[in-house]
């Protein structure tokens, strides 16, 4: 009896030996893809992170390290840990740590595990066979620069010395003179007529062309594209170079033939002048001409424009409203203030309790809004100003036609009406699937074997107990 059950086990044994060791020891995850938001300019940590793998799952019980729920982000140059409330700041150098840990019956490998973080291959540290901790050092990207408005930039004006006093609006970029001869507030001016830089101080010629060069450099965390357009007073003026630095182009010829003003204008305490329609300049300026002597109850006034040269005699402010006047497209306009008839004071608020000074007035013309349809004729298409309809004359150029159509616009040489094309979308394209099928099968693939050890051990064991049920059974007979 003892011996059939010797040699009983003795087979059990041997079958489980005869099973690949494979069938015993935790599976490796051999890939892991961890999705996780990149770093931008100004962005701020936002503890987003998706992890993509069979057999392991972001380990949110690590809140040691400065970490958080798994992830760590930690500034290189400082080795500051980020929060919530911090900032990245564009070509700043980031680590990204994610701790991961393994499913039941999975493992990690030195050798047979592979990490990406956004694409791109990470390292990781070995903990023990079920947890890892991920690390990646990414830079955080640059914001691109999408609107440039740059005002104060007088025509040439013959006899006069050229401008070089301009203003950028937006704190994404700042005037650079940095490596230009002849520049100043990164303002050049060039002589199209004679093909040459100009120095600081030079006077307009009658009949020449000038050329303004306005460099801009982008301040930190920015970037430039390489098609932007800016707006200089008005004009959309398309940018050369990109990335840090760019220069925009202003053309103009010296206005001689001046259209000025019917009326004399006040230019502060100075004196009044004239001011050319086209070119915006100014015509000599001329002092005041004092009116009667102020008294106590009347100020004294120039009488050619009307400034207010002397205040009234221990006047109390008589304020009235003078409504903000919207800027247009090309022109600039005036916040709301209040003036006061007994002096050239300006004042923000009804009670006279803050002064405004006249360059605080000012809100800058707009510029176009280029519009995104095309108008078209026969030969050519263009854009136009969504705000006043102003053709734009830099996109205006000729159809490039292809089976009869233009490549650009709507414009179609068969058809002798306009017509919109046929609007068309594309289809939406369902995500490859390829490797959430290949998980599915290796997961289906290990379920299986799985299933088939447990089938052969149960088997054995059935085959044991019916032959130890048997003996026993014979040996009471």
């Amino acid at each position: 009896m003892k011996k059939r059950i010797l040699c009983l086990l003795s087979a059990v044994l041997l079958m489980l030996s005869l099973m690949p060791i494979a069938a015993w020891a935790a599976t490796t995850v051999t890939a892991v893809d961890i999705l996780a938001s990149h770093p931008v300019h100004l962005g701020q940590p936002d503890g987003f992170i998706q992890v993509y793998g069979t057999g392991c799952k972001l380990d949110t019980s690590v809140n040691t390290d400065g970490h958080q729920n798994g992830m760590r982000w930690r500034k290189i140059s400082s080795g500051k840990v980020m929060d919530a409330t911090d900032t990245y700041v564009g070509n700043e150098l980031y680590e990204l740590s994610v701790c991961l840990m393994a499913d039941s019956g999975y493992s990690f490998s030195v050798s047979q595990t592979a990490v990406t973080v956004n694409m791109e291959e990470a390292s990781f540290t070995m903990i023990d066979d079920t947890h890892i901790q991920v690390n990646i050092q990414l830079t955080a990207d640059n914001l691109y620069i999408n609107t440039v408005n740059v005002t104060g930039l007088d025509a040439p004006w013959v006899g006069k010395s050229l401008d070089y006093s301009v203003t950028v609006q937006e704190n994404t970029c700042s005037l650079t003179s940095s490596g230009y001869d002849t520049c100043k507030n990164g303002v050049t001016w060039y002589d199209g007529t004679e093909g040459k830089y100009l120095p600081v101080g030079t006077k307009a010629v009658a009949g020449h062309e000038y050329w303004a060069e306005i460099h801009l450099r982008a301040n930190a965390g920015y970037i430039f594209p390489d098609d932007l357009q800016c707006n200089v007073d008005g004009k959309w003026i398309d940018s050369s170079g990109g990335g840090e630095v760019i220069a925009l182009v202003v053309m103009f010829e010296a206005c001689t033939d001046h259209k000025w003003s019917p009326k004399y204008h006040a230019v502060g305490a100075s004196g009044h002048a004239y001011i050319c329609a086209d070119c915006k300049a100014y015509s000599e300026i001329m002092p005041h001409i004092p009116g009667p002597a102020g008294t106590s109850g009347a100020a004294e006034v120039c009488k050619d424009c009307g400034y207010i040269i002397t205040p009234e005699e221990n006047h109390t402010h008589k304020l009235t409203l003078v409504p903000e006047a919207a800027p247009t497209c090309t022109e600039p306009g005036a916040n709301a203030h209040y003036t006061c008839s007994g002096c050239s004071e300006l004042f923000k608020d009804e009670n006279a309790k803050e002064a405004f000074t006249p360059d605080d007035l000012i809100i800058p013309p707009q510029g176009h809004k280029i519009s995104n349809g095309w108008e078209f004729d026969e030969k050519t298409h263009w854009r136009v100003c969504a705000e006043c309809g102003e053709k734009m004359i830099e996109t205006d150029m000729e159809h490039e036609l292809k089976d009869d159509k233009c490549t650009t616009c709507q414009y179609d040489k068969n058809k002798s009406e306009e017509t919109d094309p046929e609007e068309t979308e594309p289809k939406e394209t369902k995500p490859h699937s390829s490797q959430k099928d290949s998980d599915s099968d290796d997961e289906s693939e290990g379920l299986q074997w799985w299933v088939i050890v447990l089938i052969g051990v149960g088997a054995v064991a059935l085959g044991v107990g019916t032959g130890i049920v048997l003996m026993i059974a014979k040996k009471k007979k």
